[in-house]
């Protein structure tokens, strides 16, 4: 209960910074809109040759395909991810900010978002061929296999949490901005990663009641009349996007805020000493 109340004052504290200005909900969406418009654009040509018969399924094409589709997400994802992060840090020092001079800071700094994005769907990619690789065992070494793996998938995500504010803060390239975000990593939860769990535990009870409500309402007009059942699904589907898409932003601002204190040592407008320090480690002892 001791840490559902710290999360709850988090989320209410990012949703009160979220609510004064609600331009940086734009960067996620667009994020999405280009992504659907990217696939899109991958799939007109596969249809095409479909229809021709012209098909190629070996491996090699099969995952040169899946890395070409993992850079571009990673690309877009990354790009807007750098908008919020950057609005977001203007915003903490009353800084004028604008989401024109948002778009331009972004492109400014293509450079390292292209290596940024090459990374991580390099990792993507390969992550996949392991996964592939474990199907074909058997038994206990497939269980291990598929353990390890998803321990290093997770120990991945942990790592490079505070990559974008890195970028953004401090223009690091890849692997610096990796090993800058493990060192703020361990000095903000440590050994106690459960904190960052904080956004992630309000994000699922409120998806969770909303699917229940929302769920039970669906199979109600299903039952009453096949259209007021689809439109109570459509609601339902908004729902959970809309959902997903201002917790995400509220995870890119609780952790620039954490980025910032972590580097200078102040306290981000619109948070206060206690909500911070929660998320940091108090016994310096510790190792991550």
């Amino acid at each position: 209960m001791d840490k559902f109340q710290r999360s709850w004052d988090i989320t209410k504290l990012t949703f009160s910074i979220l609510k004064k200005d609600k331009t940086m909900l734009l960067f996620p969406v667009m994020s999405s809109i280009f992504s659907i418009l990217f696939i899109v654009m991958l799939i007109v040509p596969f249809v095409i040759l479909s229809l021709f018969g012209i098909t190629d399924t070996s491996g090699i094409v099969i995952f040169s395909a899946l890395f070409v589709v993992y850079f571009g997400l990673a690309f877009l994802a990354t790009f807007f991810n750098v908008c919020v992060v950057f609005y977001t840090k203007k915003t903490f020092r009353n800084e004028p900010v604008s989401f024109k001079s948002t778009l331009s800071f972004g492109f400014s700094n293509l450079k390292l978002i292209f290596y940024w994005a090459l990374v991580s769907a390099t990792v993507s990619v390969l992550i996949r061929i392991l996964e592939n690789a474990t199907r074909r065992m058997g038994g206990i070494g497939q269980i291990i296999s598929r353990m390890l793996l998803a321990t290093a998938a997770m120990g991945w995500a942990i790592a490079t949490v505070f990559v974008i504010p890195s970028i953004v803060y401090n223009k690091r390239t890849p692997f610096d901005a990796i090993k800058e975000s493990v060192q703020t990593l361990k000095k903000t939860w440590g050994e106690s990663l459960i904190r960052y769990a904080g956004l992630n535990i309000i994000q699922f009870i409120v998806t969770f009641i909303g699917v229940i409500i929302l769920g039970g309402l669906t199979i109600v007009s299903f039952m009453i009349n096949l259209y007021l059942g689809l439109v109570m699904l459509t609601i339902t589907i908004l729902f959970v996007v809309i959902a997903s898409l201002v917790f995400q932003v509220a995870n890119d601002i609780f952790n620039t805020a954490l980025f910032e204190y972590a580097q200078n040592g102040s306290v981000p407008n619109g948070y206060n000493q206690k909500a911070l320090n929660d998320a940091f480690v108090q016994d310096t002892t510790q190792r991550f």
